[in-house]
């Protein structure tokens, strides 16, 4: 899954049947915009609500979002997932 942001600022998800992966891919001279569910951990990461990429999918069915929760189950047991705030770590990939 490849979340990005559009030219008008909105967030927007792509590939969102790849639940391999996960990034935060930064157009040139975007920013990453103020939102309620993303918080910029670093230069190289934010960290986003479990309830973002499910609200951008507004077709997800069950099956989707039990292949997602798995998704989320792997990442945590990995250290992505911080476990006061349940927020995703996601890694900024700065488009050239």
């Amino acid at each position: 899954m490849i979340l990005t942001v559009t030219s008008d600022g909105a967030i927007a998800l792509l590939e969102r049947d790849d639940f391999r992966r996960l990034k935060f891919a930064l157009p040139p001279g975007a920013r990453v915009p103020a939102h309620e569910d993303i918080a910029i951990l670093d230069a190289d990461h934010i960290l986003i609500s479990r309830e973002l990429i499910p609200n951008l999918t507004p077709t997800a069915d069950p099956a989707w979002l039990s292949s997602y929760e798995a998704m989320i189950d792997t990442a945590t047991r990995y250290g992505w997932v911080d476990k006061t705030t349940q927020r995703i770590k996601v890694h900024i990939e700065r488009e050239p």
